[in-house]
């Protein structure tokens, strides 16, 4: 009761976001809440995995937004003091981690909570999500609301950000490939869950209504035949196409995937990319901190600034929202945060540019929140060696 009561209050305007994250995505959770207070959108709540995300968020004074949902054996929050430090985790695990199959596997019983707790349109991402712009005005777009549920992109060969080619006189938009893993893909052949617009689990945006919740009932029934221990995304987009049955007959893509299924739209790329069409937008100029940490070596730091400036307003102009997905490293995360003017815990006013140019005022009052001890992104943090089936398409 008491959780439903917490939930409805950050509600507003029928609308809610969603994330979860533990201590090894600390700098990320930060970016995600600072960003979103400086944006001016209070309507958010996080599920703190363990007490240091918990003490985190009471840090940074947003403890109204957080949900302990760690393990249960851990004082309840009402009772922590002083930094407990039990079940504390030093890094991040991978996408190709066992521990990142349980971290993920549980994600769809949250939303099914969230839902449950009252009658207001839910948006869910993952932690490292990047923001820019509220996402509210495209999400209720008059032209997507019969669009039940609205994610990015998904896993493989989905349409990326379209480049031109051609020759002189003669230009022609093409979409490139993305990434492709198979560890999201389920055993089973089925034309519409292994393909090419399936959906993102970590940015989806749920519409209240009986077809939704069922939806996401289905999605964590799958999860708990897997122990919790598996990649939603993966059952995500078979349950999107199949109702959940695993002895399923070849179906055309479109066809029908149960009665009563949800209305799904996969979400504008220019406008929320996913982590392989954002790196795929053409800064290469601006690679990470490259200005900021030559500055007083290379005479042309000046210029490279003014270039990042111009290209970053060019390229991302109608950017809302990027999840860094397809990064392996948490590293690697941050620096493409960085590199697009979107890492709000860096003291380089250039890694967070675009967000001042937005909001200056929003943003120093957000950074006031800022607890610079847990900003750090650690260099080893989930840097592995992928396993065979992972396979990248042109790039």
């Amino acid at each position: 009761m008491a959780e439903r009561v917490q939930v409805n209050q950050l509600v507003r305007d029928g609308r809610l976001i969603a994330t979860t994250a533990d201590s090894g995505y600390a700098p990320f959770l930060q970016n995600w809440c600072l960003s979103l207070e400086a944006l001016g959108i209070h309507e958010y709540v996080v599920f703190a995995l363990d007490l240091q995300t918990f003490h985190l968020l009471a840090a940074m004074d947003l403890k109204e937004h957080a949900i302990y949902d760690g393990p249960k054996e851990s004082a309840a929050p009402g009772m922590l003091k002083g930094g407990v430090q039990a079940h504390k985790r030093a890094a991040a695990v991978s996408w190709y981690d066992e521990r990142y199959k349980q971290l993920m596997g549980s994600q769809p019983s949250r939303v099914l909570r969230l839902l449950s707790a009252g009658t207001f349109d839910l948006l869910f991402t993952d932690a490292d999500v990047l923001w820019r712009k509220s996402p509210w005005p495209e999400l209720e777009r008059a032209s997507r609301r019969h669009c039940q549920v609205q994610a990015i992109a998904g896993h493989q060969r989905s349409p990326a950000l379209n480049q031109t080619v051609g020759t002189a006189g003669s230009a022609t938009s093409v979409a490139t490939t993305t990434d492709y893993d198979a560890a999201v893909e389920v055993e089973e052949p089925h034309p519409a869950a292994n393909c090419d617009n399936c959906l993102n689990a970590g940015f989806i945006f749920f519409r209240r209504g009986a077809a939704v919740t069922e939806f996401v009932r289905r999605w964590t029934l799958m999860l708990s035949r897997q122990g919790m221990k598996d990649h939603n995304q993966k059952w995500l987009n078979w349950v999107l196409a199949t109702g959940g049955s695993r002895v399923v007959g070849r179906r055309l893509p479109g066809s029908p995937r149960w009665e009563g299924a949800p209305t799904v739209c996969q979400l504008d790329p220019s406008r929320f990319p996913n982590g392989v069409q954002l790196r795929q937008a053409p800064l290469s100029a601006c690679a990470c901190s490259r200005a900021s940490q030559h500055r007083d070596v290379h005479r042309d730091a000046d210029q490279t600034q003014v270039r990042c400036r111009a290209q970053r307003s060019s390229e991302l102009h109608n950017l809302s929202a990027a999840h860094t997905n397809f990064a392996l490293s948490t590293t690697d995360k941050a620096c493409l945060a960085k590199r697009i003017g979107l890492w709000l815990p860096s003291p380089d006013p250039m890694h967070s540019e675009l967000l001042e140019a937005l909001s200056p005022i929003l943003r120093e009052k957000a950074m006031q929140r800022l607890v610079p001890e847990y900003a750090r992104v650690a260099a080893n943090e989930g840097v592995v060696t992928p396993p065979v089936q992972y396979r990248s398409h042109g790039l």
